[in-house]
């Protein structure tokens, strides 16, 4: 049976992870469970185009890629996220390579 019409036939529903980036003038939304990525103009579009690729790609995959994903999806997933500080000068310095230029001269 084609993984589509099983989907088609017996509809169910999955939880899964969105992860959403800025990249210059556009929104990244990434699926971590699945490794599927879109983007949009706004974060609603992205989300939006990335559930859309989720569902293509459910309804294209075979049932050996389904399953290779599979134990990605049953398990419980929790993403933390933070924000912090680095002081960027000291260690541009300290390795010489990035090219940044230390804030206490500039």
């Amino acid at each position: 049976m084609n993984m589509s019409n099983a989907i088609a036939e017996n509809p169910q529903t999955i939880e899964l992870t969105a992860q959403f980036e800025r990249e210059d003038d556009m929104y990244v939304a990434f699926c971590v469970e699945l490794d599927i990525a879109s983007q949009g103009e706004t974060i609603e579009t992205a989300f939006d185009n990335l559930k859309e690729a989720v569902r293509l790609w459910l309804s294209t995959a075979t049932k050996s890629e389904i399953e290779t994903r599979l134990p990605y999806i049953r398990r419980p997933h929790v993403t933390y996220s933070s924000r912090f500080e680095v002081p960027y000068g000291q260690i541009a310095n300290a390795v010489g390579v990035w090219g940044l230029q230390d804030p206490s001269t500039a």
